[in-house]
């Protein structure tokens, strides 16, 4: 038995008969030209164009509540859900891209527990500024601006090894500004768009948790962990995610951790993780918008073989087998 097939949400009714919307952006010129006209169609992805654009940084956001697949206005390009710079694609390729999630969930578990914006940098060297989005206590997701280098920084960093390539690609990274202040401000425009857009669709944080598909627990009486598993994995199951980062969160030992986790459900947690993560991947292949591979990192599989020999086992088919039944 299939879940029902996501959909993304039409416009809320105060948008009909109004084609555009006249966002204001600080700039460091602020004047007429820092206007900026944007249709309701794609309206983030367009709002992130143009603060590309003008100052020169890339822009993306890190979405854990899937609320850029399922709202039209909120529909991003993939370039635009993590880094895409020759620079971090040639990290990935390198065989670090585990390094590269890893790195990804510590930001995520900083930006939820500071819940306020900060910069810091990758482990390949990489600078961004990055801005936690909250929904009533709900993290959605971050952005992150910058893609660039640290001035004086003239090496490529570790994994990779200093060729000509490399050097090229590091030295194409724009550099980090002195300040954070007016990417700050940009990053803090596309909040607002994103949290208004998600209010004007009368979307909650309740609601965007049934695009996560949280299971009912097996037992009636619940160990006080389980919930607190799940509410973990809701939120950190597109990053590297073992049972020893789940058990350091909760503040208890990985093996009473796994055994409680084993004793209330009846499954062990690695199953769960897997089945969550391919019923999150089902979602996203349904909307057509990702390919197998995009949906496999987006949904915390670093390795697309793995990704689909997991949904083969879990589904009895294979994602492209899945996609060919749905057509």
């Amino acid at each position: 038995m299939h879940a029902e097939n996501p959909t993304r949400l039409p416009p809320p009714p105060e948008y009909e008969g109004q084609p555009q919307v006249y966002t204001y952006f600080d700039s460091p010129h602020a004047n007429e030209h820092s206007k900026f006209a944007i249709t309701r169609h794609r309206l983030l992805q367009q709002a992130i164009t143009w603060i590309k654009n003008l100052t020169g940084y890339h822009v993306s956001f890190h979405d854990l509540c899937g609320v850029t697949y399922l709202v039209a206005e909120l529909e991003l390009d993939v370039a635009h859900r993590s880094h895409d710079s020759a620079y971090c694609r040639l990290v990935k390729n390198s065989g670090a891209f585990p390094l590269c999630l890893r790195c990804k969930s510590a930001s995520n578990f900083l930006a939820r527990k500071r819940q306020s914006t900060f910069a810091g940098r990758c482990h390949a060297g990489v600078w961004d500024v990055v801005r936690p989005v909250f929904l009533d206590d709900a993290y959605l997701g971050s952005f992150f601006a910058g893609g660039a280098r640290i001035a004086g920084d003239v090496e490529p960093h570790a994994p990779l090894a200093a060729t000509d390539e490399t050097r090229a690609a590091w030295q194409a990274l724009p550099e980090a500004p002195e300040g954070t202040e007016t990417l700050a401000r940009h990053l803090e425009g596309l909040a607002e768009i994103l949290l208004m857009t998600v209010r004007a669709h009368g979307l909650t944080a309740a609601s965007l948790k049934s695009f996560r598909e949280r299971p009912t627990p097996a037992t009636k009486r619940v160990h006080w962990l389980i919930p607190r598993i799940h509410q973990v994995v809701e939120n950190r199951y597109v990053e590297t995610l073992a049972l020893s980062d789940i058990a350091a969160e909760l503040k208890v030992r990985p093996q009473y951790l796994s055994r409680i986790f084993s004793r209330e459900t009846g499954d062990s947690l690695t199953q769960y993780i897997h089945r969550f993560r391919i019923n999150k991947a089902k979602q996203i292949l349904a909307l057509g918008k990702l390919n197998i591979t995009e949906t496999a990192m987006a949904v915390g599989f670093d390795d697309p073989g793995y990704f689909t020999r997991v949904f083969r086992k879990l589904e009895g088919r294979s994602p492209t087998d899945f996609l060919a039944g749905r057509t």
